[in-house]
């Protein structure tokens, strides 16, 4: 689950979703990395990239990622379940092979989007990544993450 801010308003085309709105705020992503989840979240986070999925749109656009929460042998379609219903779903957004509506949700209230990852930390390993290494973490150390970024893009 990658962690991102906008600090302002991104109004953006996304591949075949069209134009889209992204008020400023938090935001959650679901993916999948089934060829090594370092090298897929490194790239995630990277601003230079061929836009290829909807994510790269977001961060190559202005979206600004805090980090990822991996679940270590956790399904995406359980991960995503959680996590858009800790928030509002972009419809669409991320979703083209999936029976979710969305993989992406703007997330107004930390302590949800904890809760969500406590659920599923109580069944998988929880590990964060910052862009550099990976390590054990508590769903409350997302959320003080995700709530200092959310205090900022209010600001």
């Amino acid at each position: 689950m990658l962690l991102l801010v906008c600090s302002r308003l991104l109004e953006l085309r996304v591949g075949s979703l069209g134009a889209l709105r992204f008020e400023p705020g938090l935001y959650a992503y679901v993916g999948s990395a089934s060829r090594g989840v370092i090298p897929r979240l490194r790239r995630h986070m990277s601003r230079e990239k061929r836009l290829r999925w909807h994510i790269d749109y977001l961060t190559a656009g202005g979206a600004e990622p805090l980090g990822a929460a991996v679940l270590v042998g956790a399904s995406e379609q359980e991960v995503a379940e959680e996590v858009v219903n800790a928030g509002d779903p972009v419809p669409g957004f991320g979703a083209s092979d999936s029976k979710l509506g969305s993989h992406l949700a703007r997330v107004e209230d930390p302590r949800r989007l904890a809760n969500a990852l406590a659920r599923l930390a109580s069944r998988y390993d929880l590990l964060w990544f910052d862009g550099r290494t990976l390590k054990r973490c508590t769903p409350r150390y997302v959320e003080s993450i995700a709530a200092a970024a959310l205090s900022q893009a209010r600001a």
